[in-house]
């Protein structure tokens, strides 16, 4: 049986050397690599736009081209999607090695990472390190529906007044517009109907604005 030669290892941070980043390289080295990386960036910036993320650049691209992938727009395609697009965008390969299936792996924070390689690089020291923010939850107010004793605000010119809602006076298939019971501050309650505006125009009504909790002071 025919034995794999070690792998060499730095010194100084216990890495494989083609990995390592101690071992100091020259100008035009770094101008080579960063010129290798450059050739593929627009490509996969485009491809993220297309599936509704934005792709940034962050680290020194010595070794390694860090990205960020972060969902942009409302219909953000899910990360299997967006790493498939990338890696049909430059034609590479998925995985941690060339070898690899396609593989993610976790991050802080939710965030979720996975390994391109162009083939153009058949040394496979070249690779993109690519971190996908994970996708937030839809606004509250998309997913809301109104019905009878939930609480709204109502606009009445330049303030939200608390309402609930008694009846919708109008269903076409959305509700948007109620029957409302109005509760201003010192004053008698009134009976109004209202259309539901998110961005809260006078005369209409809207969701409770979310209110994030306030974090604990730390002493």
């Amino acid at each position: 049986m025919t034995r794999m030669a070690p792998k060499q290892r730095c010194h100084r941070c216990g890495r494989v050397k083609q990995y390592c980043v101690c071992q100091p390289m020259s100008a035009l080295e770094i101008v080579q690599i960063h010129e290798f990386y450059e050739m593929y960036i627009g490509k996969m910036r485009l491809a993220a736009l297309d599936c509704g993320y934005a792709l940034a650049l962050h680290g020194s691209m010595i070794r390694d081209c860090d990205l960020i992938a972060a969902p942009w727009t409302e219909d953000a395609s899910d990360p299997d999607t967006l790493i498939e697009a990338l890696r049909a965008s430059i034609d590479g390969l998925m995985g941690r090695t060339p070898q690899d299936t396609p593989l993610w792996y976790a991050k802080p924070h939710g965030r979720m990472a996975c390994m391109l390689y162009p083939r153009e690089d058949e040394t496979g020291r070249r690779y993109f390190d690519i971190s996908v923010i994970p996708r937030g939850e839809k606004p509250m107010s998309s997913q809301q529906v109104p019905s009878v004793g939930r609480v709204v605000h109502f606009v009445y010119g330049d303030k939200h007044l608390a309402a609930i809602i008694t009846d919708p006076a109008f269903d076409d298939g959305e509700r948007t517009t109620q029957a409302l019971t109005v509760f201003p501050a010192c004053e008698a309650l009134y009976v109004t109907t209202a259309e539901y505006d998110a961005s809260a125009k006078p005369g209409t009504w809207h969701w409770p604005e979310y209110v994030p909790a306030k974090e604990e002071a730390s002493f």
